[in-house]
Formats: C-alpha cells, structure tokens, sequence
C-alpha cells in the first residue's frame, strides 16, 4: 500500500506537473507570440529607418552638390572680382605713378630753369662786381700815382 500511495503521490505530482508545463508552455507560446511580433514590428522599423536614411543620403548628397556648386560658382566670382580690382588698382597705380613721373620731370625742368636764370644773374652781377671793383681799383692806382707823381714833384 505504501507502494501504491508512493505511485499515487508520484502520479498526482506528475499530473501537477504536466498542469503546470502546460501553463508554462502556453506562456512560452504567448511569449513567443509577442516576440513575433515584436520582431516584425522591428524589421518594419528597420525598413522605414533604410528608407528614410536612403532619403537623408540622397538629399544630403544633392544638397552637398548645391553646395560645392554654390561654392565654386562664388570663388569664380571672387577670383573675378579680385582679378578685376586689382586690375582696376594696376591701371590706377600705373597712371598715378605716369602722372607723378610727368610732374616731377615737369617741377625739375622748372628748378632746372630757376637755378640757370639764378645762375645767369648771379654771373651778371658777379661780373657787373667785378667791373666796378676794376673801375674802383683803377681809379684807385690813378689816385695813388697822381699823388705820388706830386709827392715825387713828376708833375
């Protein structure tokens, strides 16, 4: 009898257990369900994140091309520009300096003819000198001679 009870406990247990592996399996089942449809809704996700990350690559791709057209378009217009001041600048610089150089020839002939008018009236005046200090100097010695001339009693 012991025998029997311990097979009747066995079996009792057994059924106990298959009751609770059927919970369980129903759970897992449930469980499994749910991952199921977690995972689709994960690829589902992934599918729209490819997409929208294709779409993000194509408009950044075009917009980096607007960019680098942008960009080359604007240092073009730049190196013009600047090409064109300073060609603007060269011109300028050049007639500046032409007309520097004509006003500075001009002002040296003009010193050249001042300092040769200058020149010229200082030899007129040297020379006008020295004609009078001839004079001077002769009527001088004719001074001096006469009164030596008297002195002496030459005359």
């Amino acid at each position: 009898m012991v025998r029997n009870m311990r097979n009747a406990a066995q079996v009792a247990d057994f059924e106990i257990e298959e009751v609770h592996m059927e919970q369980r399996i129903a759970k897992i089942e449930s469980d499994v369900a749910h991952i199921q449809s977690d995972v689709a809704e994960i690829k589902s996700d992934v599918r729209e994140l490819r997409n929208n990350l294709t779409e993000f690559r194509i408009g950044t791709e075009k917009s980096l091309a607007e960019l680098r057209s942008y960009t080359e378009k604007s240092n073009a217009d730049l190196r013009l520009s600047t090409e064109g001041s300073i060609a603007g600048l060269r011109s300028d610089t050049e007639k500046s300096i032409g007309d520097l150089r004509s006003s500075t020839e001009k002002s040296i002939r003009e010193l050249r003819c001042g300092t040769e008018k200058s020149i010229a009236d200082l030899r007129i005046y040297i020379d006008r000198a020295l004609a009078r200090y001839s004079v001077w100097h002769l009527l001088m010695s004719a001074v001096l001679l006469g009164v030596m001339a008297r002195g002496f009693k030459w005359i």
